[in-house]
C-alpha cells in the first residue's frame, strides 16, 4: 500500500496540470508539485490553497474580478460531489502583469484505490493559453477573410460538398437582393436560377466535387426584382485533411452589361470577360488584386494576382516598401498619399491609380482601401483590392473619340440623321433632311399627325407596320423605303433606317436613325424594270415563235424522214436509193439546223441544263467518228483518232452534249478541208484518282481562218467563208453553241489557225471519274482507224492509231446474253448513225430486237390528227411487226375508244383540235385510277422546246418521243413498255 501511494504521488508530481484532491466536504487532502508552485508564484496563502485548506470555502470567499468565476466553479464542484454531474469544467482567464493566460478547471470523482477511502475528488487546473491564442488568431484571420470577401467586387459563394451555401458575400447580396441569412444552408441550384439552367448548374457543382478540379461556366441569376443577370463563374475547391473536396468556392462576375455592350466597347468587353473568367477565389485563387498594408508605406500579405502584376512571388512582397514597386517618384507619392489617407481618416476610400507593372507598362488600377480597426478604434491594417481597368478606360476613351468622329461625320454626311425621344416627344433632324425635302431649318412639323400627312398614302401602312414591329421587339432594326412629300409637292423616295433603345421594363424610349435620298435610284430602277419587262415580253414572243415554228416544221419533217426510212427499206434501184438517201440527208441537215436554233434559244434563255450520267469515253468518241468517217472518206480525207490509253474509261457527265461538241468541231474540219487529214487527239491530266481534266484537240489541213474572222468566230450567226467555193457555210450557230456548252461543262474552247496551214480547235473539260465499270461482261476490242495508202499525197507519216472501244454502250435492261454476242460479232454500219443519237453498236442491238409472238398482236391505240403522220406511224408499226393498231384522230375519240377497249399501249399526239393529247391523258388517267388500271401512254409530238417533256409527264404520260424520230427509237420505246407489261 505504501508503495502504491508513493507511485501515485510521483505520477501527480510529474503532471504539468495543477492538481488537488479533496474530500466530499471540500477539504484539500493532497496537491501535486505544479499546484504548490503555481500558488507560490501567484502569492497565494498556503492556508487557503495547501493541504488541509477547504477549497470550497476559498472559492466562496473570493472577491474582485474573480468572484463570479470562483462561485461558478464552486457550484460545479458541489454538483459533482452530490452526484448530479459526472464531471464539471470551466474555462477562465488568469492574467498576470507580465502576460495573458487562460486555464481550464475540471472536477472529476477519483477512482478509489483498493482499500482506500471513497468520496475523493480531483481538481485539475490546466493552462490553455496557447490554444486560446491560436483560436484568437484564427478568429482574426477569419474576420480578415470576411473583410476580403465583402470588399471584393467579385461575387463569391462558398458551398459545402452537397452544394449548400455557407458563404455569400456582400456583392452577391447587392446583386440578388437577398441577404445571406435568407440563403444560408440552401442548395445553390434551387435559388436564383432559370428553370432550364438548374440541372446544368447542379451537374457542374457535382462534377467539381467529384473530380476536384476547377471549372468555368456561365448562368443567369434571377434577382428579387425579377431581373436577369448573367454571371461568369470560376469554381475552385478546398480540400479537407483527408484529401477530399470539402468546399467549392465559386467566384463570379456579373457580365450582363458587358454582353450588351456594342461597337467600340466590344474589345474592352472581351478583355474584361477573359479577365473575369480567369479569376479565382480567396487570396491566391482570385484574380482581383488583394493585399493589406501594415502602414502607408509597407506591404503586408499579397495575393498571387497582385504579386504577379509586379512580376514577383507573393512571399517576396511581404514587408516590401510601396515606393520600391513604383515606376517613379510621382507614382510612389500618389500611392502613398492614398494609403496615408485611409490610415488617418479611417474610412474606406476608392481611387484610380496609374501604376507601373513588372513589365514597365502603365496600368490603371481601380483601388478600394478599407481600414481595419481594433476595439479602440485604431487602424490595425488596411485591406486593399484592385482591378486593372486599363482596357475599360481605353475603350471609353476610344468611344469618346469615336463619338466625336461620329458627330463630325454626321455634320458632313450626305445622309440625314434623326433622333426621336419617345418619352419627351422631341425630334432632332440634321440639316441634310431640310435640304432633301426643300424645307427651311426647323420648319418640318414635329406633330405626329402632321408628319404622317407627309407620307405617301400607299406607303403609310407599310411604314407603320415596320415601326410597330421594331418597337415591339419583333425585328432587330427598322429599315424601309417610302415616299415623303417635299416642300414643292413632289414626292421624294427615302430609305429610312432606325434603331430603338428600351428601358429596363422593355418600353421603347428612343429611336434614332438616318434618311437617305434614293429618288434617283428609284427612277433608274423603274426604267430598268420597264426595260426588263419589254425584254421579257420580246423573249417570250421569241420563245413562242420558236415553239410554233419548231412544231410546224417538225410535223412535215417527221413525214419526210419517216417515209424516206420506210422507202429505203423497200426494194429500190441504185439510182432511186441514191435519190432517197439524198432526201434523207437533206432532211437530217434541216433537222440539225432546227436543233441548233432550239439549242441556242435554250442557252440564251438560260434554260438548257446538263445531265450527269455514267458514260464510256471511247464509246462516245467512236459513235461520233464512225459517222463522220464516211463523210471524210467521200471527200478523200483521212480521219485519225488517238485516245491516251492511260485515261479512265468511265466518267460522269453529259455524253450527249460532249458528242454534240465533238461532232460540230469534226464536222467543221471536214467541211473546210479539201485535202489531207483530220486528227482527233484526246489526252488529259489526272487531278486525283477521282477527277480528270480532258483535252480534246481537232486538227485539220484546210486553208485556215483569217485573223479578222478568228476574232468573231464564236459569236452567234457569224458564218465563215469557204475559200475554195467562196461561199458562206452553215448557220453560224454551231461554234457558238459548242462554246456555250463547253463553258457550261466548266471548260474552255479555243482555236489556233494559220492561213494555208490549217486550224486546230481544242477544248478542256473537268469530269469526275467513275471507278467501277458498269458492265462486268464488257470486252475491249481494238478498232483501227483507216491507214493511209502509199499513193495518197496527203497521207500523214504517222502509223495507224488504235482506239480501244467497248463492245457495248448503255444497253436496254432486257437485252439478253445472246443478243450481246450477236452484236459483238457483227459491227454496225456507220451510215446508220446520228451524231447526237445513240452509238452505232446500240442501234445495231436495237435492230436485232423483234417483238415476241405474244406481243405482235398487243392492241395499240394511235392518236394522231395529221393524215401524213397517221400513215407514217401506222407503216412504222407495221414494219416493226405490230398489226393490231387502232386509230383515233382527236382527244375525244381517244377517251371514247379507251372506254370501249383496253389497250396495251397508247401513242398520243399532243396538239390536236378540240381536246388535245394532254387533256385526253388526264381524263384517261382519272378513269383508270377508279379501276386500278394503268395503260402506258407515250407522247408522240412535234413539240421539242425545253419543258415540253415535263409537261407531258405531269399530264400523266409515261414517255416522250419528239418528231421526227427514228424507227429504232420507236421500237425501243414500245418494247420497253410492252415487255414490262408482260
Amino acid at each position: 500500500m505504501w508503495q502504491q501511494e508513493n507511485i501515485a504521488s510521483a505520477v501527480l508530481d510529474a503532471l504539468t496540470a495543477h492538481i488537488a484532491v479533496i474530500d466530499n466536504k471540500g477539504t484539500i487532502i493532497a496537491v501535486n508539485r505544479a499546484w504548490s508552485e503555481f500558488a507560490h508564484a501567484n502569492g497565494a496563502d498556503e492556508a487557503q490553497t495547501g493541504v488541509g485548506a477547504n477549497y470550497l470555502t476559498a472559492c466562496d470567499t473570493a472577491h474582485g474580478d474573480d468572484a463570479d468565476l470562483a462561485a461558478r466553479f464552486a457550484g460545479g464542484i458541489r454538483a459533482v460531489i452530490a452526484g448530479e454531474r459526472d464531471m464539471f469544467a470551466l474555462e477562465y482567464p488568469c492574467h498576470s502583469p507580465q502576460e495573458q493566460r487562460w486555464f481550464i478547471g475540471k472536477v472529476t470523482p477519483l477512482q478509489a484505490l483498493p482499500g482506500a477511502e471513497r468520496g475523493l475528488y480531483i481538481i485539475a487546473h490546466e493552462t490553455i493559453t496557447e490554444r486560446r491564442l491560436a483560436e484568437e488568431s484564427i478568429r482574426r484571420r477569419e474576420a480578415w477573410i470576411d473583410d476580403v470577401l465583402h470588399m471584393a467586387g467579385t461575387l463569391i459563394v462558398v458551398l459545402d460538398r452537397r452544394g449548400r451555401i455557407i458563404r455569400f458575400n456582400r456583392a452577391c447580396e447587392d446583386t440578388t437582393g437577398y441577404r445571406f441569412d435568407e440563403v444560408k444552408g440552401k442548395l445553390c441550384w434551387q435559388l436564383f436560377l432559370l428553370p432550364e439552367e438548374r440541372r446544368q448548374v447542379r451537374m457542374t457543382v457535382q462534377e467539381v466535387v467529384r473530380r476536384g478540379i476547377p471549372k468555368r461556366h456561365e448562368n443567369y441569376w434571377l434577382t428579387r426584382k425579377g431581373e436577369r443577370r448573367l454571371i461568369a463563374w470560376w469554381n475552385n475547391v478546398l480540400l479537407g485533411d483527408t484529401g477530399h473536396v470539402q468546399y467549392v468556392i465559386a467566384a463570379g462576375v456579373d457580365i450582363t452589361e458587358l454582353k450588351e455592350t456594342e461597337g467600340q466597347l466590344r474589345q474592352a468587353r472581351m478583355a474584361l470577360q477573359r479577365k473575369t473568367e480567369e479569376q479565382t477565389m480567396l487570396l491566391n485563387d482570385i484574380d482581383t488584386h488583394i493585399w493589406y498594408l501594415k502602414d502607408p508605406e509597407t506591404f503586408g500579405a499579397v495575393n498571387r494576382a497582385h504579386a504577379e502584376f509586379y512580376g514577383m512571388n507573393p512571399a517576396d512582397m511581404d514587408g516590401r516598401k510601396v515606393y520600391e514597386m513604383c515606376g517613379n517618384r510621382a507614382e510612389a507619392a500618389n500611392c502613398i498619399a492614398g494609403n496615408r489617407k485611409a490610415f488617418t481618416e479611417k474610412v474606406p476610400i476608392r481611387t484610380l491609380e496609374w501604376v507601373t507593372d513588372g513589365q514597365g507598362r502603365k496600368r490603371l488600377l481601380a483601388v478600394n482601401k478599407r481600414p481595419r480597426l481594433d476595439e479602440k478604434g485604431n487602424v490595425v491594417y488596411v485591406v486593399c483590392s484592385a482591378d486593372d481597368t486599363t482596357e475599360k478606360w481605353q475603350a471609353e476613351e476610344n468611344l469618346r473619340l469615336s463619338e466625336e468622329r461620329y458627330a463630325l461625320a454626321v455634320k458632313g454626311s450626305n445622309d440625314a440623321i434623326w433622333d426621336h425621344d419617345l418619352v419627351n416627344r422631341q425630334i432632332f433632324y440634321s440639316p441634310r433632311i431640310y435640304e432633301i425635302l426643300g424645307y427651311e431649318q426647323l420648319s418640318i412639323p414635329t406633330d405626329r399627325e402632321k408628319r404622317k400627312a407627309l407620307i405617301h398614302p400607299d406607303d403609310l401602312p407599310l411604314m407603320q407596320q415596320a415601326i410597330d414591329a421594331h418597337l415591339s421587339g419583333r425585328t432587330p432594326h427598322y429599315q424601309l423605303e417610302y415616299r415623303v412629300k417635299a416642300k414643292n409637292g413632289d414626292y421624294k423616295w427615302i430609305l429610312a433606317r432606325g434603331q430603338a433603345n428600351w428601358d429596363e421594363s422593355g418600353k421603347p424610349v428612343r429611336v434614332a436613325g438616318s434618311y437617305t435620298d434614293i429618288t434617283e435610284r428609284k427612277q433608274v430602277e423603274a426604267e430598268l424594270q420597264q426595260a426588263k419587262e419589254v425584254a421579257e415580253a420580246a423573249n417570250q414572243a421569241k420563245s413562242a415563235f420558236l415553239a410554233i415554228m419548231s412544231h410546224e416544221i417538225r410535223t412535215p419533217m417527221s413525214g419526210v424522214i419517216g417515209m424516206t426510212e420506210l422507202l429505203l427499206d423497200t426494194e429500190l434501184t441504185g439510182e432511186q436509193k441514191k435519190l432517197a438517201e439524198t432526201i434523207r440527208e437533206s432532211a437530217n441537215l434541216l433537222l440539225a439546223i432546227i436543233n441548233d436554233i432550239l439549242d441556242f434559244s435554250r442557252i440564251e434563255a438560260d434554260r438548257l441544263t446538263l445531265e450527269s450520267e455514267i458514260f464510256n469515253l471511247s464509246s462516245v468518241i467512236s459513235s461520233t467518228t464512225e459517222l463522220l468517217e464516211i463523210r471524210a472518206r467521200k471527200k478523200g480525207l483521212l480521219l485519225h483518232c488517238f485516245v491516251d490509253p492511260a485515261l479512265p474509261q468511265y466518267l460522269l457527265g453529259d455524253a450527249v452534249r460532249l458528242r454534240q461538241v465533238l461532232f460540230n468541231l469534226l464536222g467543221n474540219a471536214i467541211k473546210f478541208t479539201e485535202a489531207g487529214s483530220i486528227d482527233l487527239r484526246v489526252t488529259g491530266e489526272m487531278e486525283s484518282t477521282d477527277f480528270v481534266h480532258l483535252r480534246f484537240e481537232v486538227r485539220d489541213t484546210g486553208y485556215g481562218i483569217e485573223p479578222e474572222e478568228q476574232k468573231k468566230l464564236f459569236q452567234p450567226f457569224v458564218r465563215i467563208e469557204n475559200h475554195l467555193t467562196r461561199r458562206l457555210e452553215g448557220t453560224g450557230l454551231g461554234l457558238a453553241i459548242a462554246d456555250r456548252l463547253v463553258t457550261m461543262m466548266g471548260g474552255r474552247l479555243s482555236m489556233e489557225s494559220e492561213r494555208g496551214k490549217g486550224s486546230t480547235f481544242w477544248f478542256t473539260i473537268p469530269l469526275p471519274v467513275f471507278q467501277t465499270a458498269p458492265f462486268a461482261h464488257e470486252r475491249q476490242p481494238t478498232l483501227t482507224a483507216p491507214s493511209p495508202t502509199a499513193s495518197s499525197p496527203t497521207a500523214p507519216s504517222t502509223q495507224p492509231t488504235s482506239l480501244s472501244l467497248p463492245t457495248t454502250s448503255v444497253l436496254p435492261s432486257r437485252t439478253n446474253e445472246a443478243t450481246l454476242q450477236s452484236c459483238a460479232s457483227k459491227p454496225p454500219a456507220a451510215s446508220n448513225l446520228l451524231a447526237t443519237g445513240p452509238s452505232a453498236l446500240e442501234k445495231q442491238v436495237a435492230r436485232t430486237e423483234r417483238p415476241k409472238a405474244n406481243l405482235r398482236c398487243a392492241p395499240i391505240l394511235l392518236v394522231e390528227d395529221n393524215p401524213v403522220n397517221q400513215k407514217l406511224i401506222s407503216l412504222q408499226l407495221k414494219s416493226l411487226g405490230y398489226t393490231n393498231v387502232d386509230l383515233a384522230i382527236s382527244g375525244y375519240e381517244a377517251v371514247d375508244q379507251t372506254r370501249k377497249r383496253e389497250y396495251a399501249l397508247i401513242l398520243m399526239d399532243c396538239q390536236m383540235p378540240g381536246m388535245d393529247g394532254l387533256e385526253a391523258t388526264r381524263r384517261i388517267r382519272q378513269r383508270e385510277r377508279m379501276k386500278g388500271r394503268h395503260t402506258p401512254i407515250i407522247a408522240v409530238t412535234a413539240n421539242a422546246m425545253l419543258g415540253d417533256r415535263e409537261v407531258c409527264i405531269q399530264a400523266g404520260m409515261d414517255d416522250y418521243l419528239s418528231k421526227p424520230f427514228r424507227l429504232d427509237a420507236l421500237r425501243h420505246a414500245i418494247l420497253q413498255y410492252l415487255e414490262a407489261g408482260g
